[in-house]
């Protein structure tokens, strides 16, 4: 039942994360993509804020279904996965300038999972990561859409509200059954 409810609850972390990049990903891209001047460090900072709860969250969802594999491995490649797979995606998009910060990024991320070096810890604070950023993004979002005249819709707006709502569900159960997990 336990190994059930693992598998269970990494798969959903695993979509919440992944939900929340794609909610997340036009903003945190788009504005230092206008905005940057090549900063690695200031971009890095950028991205780690905004992205990094998902892609812990992520790591979390994903190594707890790779049991089997030692967490430094893990951490290698996954690392070095996200780094050419955000390398690519933002020189094919034209933001070059982004590629340092995006680096900082995953090894910041790198870094924070090597120091928490628990699987279900990555889940619990990544997911809590995404519940914060994601109710001060739709906040803002929701905000700025009552308070213009045109109030055109975003299609992210939904989305981050949706994936508010998931993560928000998700860390009521990781931290419900984790725990439980852990204390057996």
């Amino acid at each position: 039942m336990e190994l059930n409810r693992t598998r269970i609850l990494s798969v959903l972390d695993i979509l919440a994360s992944s939900l929340a990049l794609i909610g997340l990903l036009p903003i945190v891209g788009g504005l230092p993509g206008i905005a940057s001047q090549g900063q690695p460090l200031t971009d890095g900072i950028w991205f780690i804020i905004n992205l990094g709860g998902a892609l812990v969250l992520l790591a979390g969802g994903t190594k707890l279904l790779l049991p089997k594999v030692p967490v430094r491995l893990f951490v290698l490649f996954y690392t070095a996965l996200i780094s050419v797979l955000g390398t690519l995606r933002l020189q094919l998009v034209g933001f070059h300038l982004l590629i340092g910060g995006w680096l900082v990024m995953v090894f910041g991320v790198g870094g924070l999972l090597l120091l928490l070096n628990r699987p279900w810890l990555w889940a619990v604070a990544g997911t809590a990561w995404c519940v914060l950023l994601l109710g001060v993004w739709s906040a803002g979002g929701v905000i700025g859409f009552l308070s213009i005249e045109t109030q055109r819709l975003s299609f992210f707006l939904p989305l981050q509200i949706v994936a508010l709502v998931i993560t928000l569900v998700l860390l009521v159960l990781n931290i419900r059954f984790r725990r439980s997990m852990i204390e057996a």
